[in-house]
């Protein structure tokens, strides 16, 4: 039900409003129980005395200051929002914060600013908040649930007469929570205090890869998300797990954020596990709270190589271990060389999904040149469009005149290249050797120009390794400490042979 303004005038209604959320709940501990007559009720065996101490005592007992504490399945901040939203609301107010004291002073009230959306921000109460219509203090803060983790918690103090109206405020807060959490279906990192992703900042119409790429794309990854309601009708488990492998610059990055789209549009919720960032058991229970969830960690074999070899195994295992029935957890992993992750992981039913994602191929490279600069190529788009789209991506070369750009031959050029990232390079250069031309039409001889002048560079990122990797301190004490138990060992056995030359 909803809730007026708070103003004095509807302050019984608000009450009254709150004790029906709360469902009414008077205890019977006293023996007293409330009705909608006008009369008092006394039980025939009861004196008109007996009857007169029991409701003294009950009256003492309602003004006696009692704590009603509630835990949320929510993150701490998602729910601090949620009261402070539920109870403005209500009331027009959220409460006044309290100033704590303590031997070094007193300590104004707290006001946190959070993110609620991407380039959203506001400050939420945190700590004590008084709220003088209940006469009481409502205390906002976290705890750390084995299953769950950090979780949101409120405690209103205050007396018991209102324990009906607090138990309202918290049907308010729970369906604030249900119905508007600030993360469930969104996309989030992975921190304590979570920054959101902008997933349309990608065009996914200029994302293009390899035919059957993006068909084990759709169909292992971004199917359940869209049609999870059948999969749910048809008993197929939305519990999955996928790892894609490829060298840089292929658009494993990319995936990230068009499988983000794919999530948020379809109510599912995005997390982005950062290595070396984002607590890996966290963000696993993150999602297993925001269900249906994605979970995507980027370049495990950049964490594995420096130091942590088992990331993958304690990733799926972290996501083994959530065996709830009915879970809904997409985890998709990336990684730059496959050949780094242990063999036990890649079998069906630990890893249910592998996709390369390797270069493109001369379709493929015509793809992404129509995608980035269709409307400033020499001669039809429409025609050019049937050609390589209608066909299926079919690469065979139309009659062309030479007045029009052939795609057939830009196509095949570009495959020297493979990757996504230096094809498009390709294209951002050919756009700036014509900025002189502000009515220019791209022709063929631009992208097979663009290609030469790139050729260079692509030579020298092939012949370039990786670096070298700093040791870890564990890596480097272990190092140091066999040096040193290899002297020892020599040095005793020199003593040793003197002893027995002796």
């Amino acid at each position: 039900m909803a809730l007026e303004s708070y103003n004095k005038k509807n302050e019984e209604t608000i009450m009254k409003t709150l004790r029906e959320l709360g469902g009414k709940q008077v205890t019977e501990q006293s023996g007293i129980r409330t009705h909608e007559k006008t009369y008092i009720a006394k039980p025939i065996p009861m004196s008109a005395a007996q009857h007169a101490d029991v409701a003294v005592k009950a009256a003492k007992a309602e003004e006696e200051i009692t704590s009603f504490p509630k835990m949320f399945n929510y993150r701490p901040w998602d729910g601090a929002n949620a009261f402070q939203v539920a109870l403005m609301r209500a009331f027009g107010s959220s409460g006044n914060g309290v100033a704590t004291r303590g031997m070094f002073g007193s300590t104004p009230p707290q006001k946190v600013e959070i993110e609620i959306g991407y380039g959203e921000t506001t400050q939420v109460p945190w700590g004590d908040v008084e709220f003088t219509l209940l006469d009481g203090t409502f205390s906002l803060g976290g705890i750390n649930d084995p299953e769950f983790g950090s979780l949101f918690v409120i405690t209103f103090t205050g007396p018991k007469k209102y324990e009906a109206e607090v138990h309202g405020i918290y049907k308010l807060i729970e369906d604030e929570l249900v119905n508007n959490s600030i993360y469930k279906g969104k996309s989030f990192t992975g921190a304590d205090m979570p920054k959101f992703l902008d997933p349309t900042s990608v065009d996914r119409d200029k994302v293009v890869y390899e035919k059957n790429v993006e068909r084990s794309i759709i169909g292992l990854m971004w199917h359940p998300l869209r049609y999870t309601k059948v999969a749910r009708e048809r008993g197929v488990s939305l519990k999955r797990s996928i790892l894609l492998g490829g060298p840089y610059g292929t658009g494993k990055s990319l995936a990230a954020m068009l499988t983000a789209q794919e999530a948020n549009a379809n109510g599912w919720t995005f997390i982005q596990c950062r290595p070396g960032k984002d607590n890996l058991d966290q963000v696993m229970k993150t999602a297993q709270l925001y269900q249906p969830s994605v979970v995507f960690y980027e370049d495990i074999d950049v964490v594995a190589a420096n130091g942590d070899p088992e990331t993958v195994q304690r990733l799926l295992e972290s996501f083994d271990g959530i065996s709830s029935k009915g879970t809904e957890m997409l985890v998709v992993l990336t990684t730059n060389h496959i050949d780094r992750i242990h063999k036990g992981m890649l079998r069906p039913g630990r890893m249910d999904g592998v996709i390369e994602i390797a270069g493109l191929d001369a379709a493929g490279c015509a793809r992404l040149v129509l995608s980035h600069s269709a409307d400033r190529l020499a001669g039809d788009k429409e025609a050019m469009l049937a050609e390589y789209v209608q066909s299926g991506w079919t690469l065979d070369d139309p009659e062309n005149d030479g007045s029009d750009i052939d795609l057939a031959v830009v196509g095949e050029a570009l495959t020297i290249f493979r990757e996504p990232a230096f094809v498009t390079e390709v294209i951002r250069r050919v756009e700036l050797f014509n900025l002189n031309k502000p009515h220019a039409k791209y022709t063929t001889q631009d992208f097979l120009d663009a290609a030469e002048s790139l050729k260079f560079q692509w030579e020298v990122y092939n012949g370039a390794g990786e670096g070298t990797r700093t040791p870890t301190l564990d890596e480097t004490f272990k190092s140091i400490m066999g040096e040193g138990l290899r002297s020892h060992q020599i040095d005793l056995e020199d003593g040793e042979i003197m002893k027995a030359s002796n």
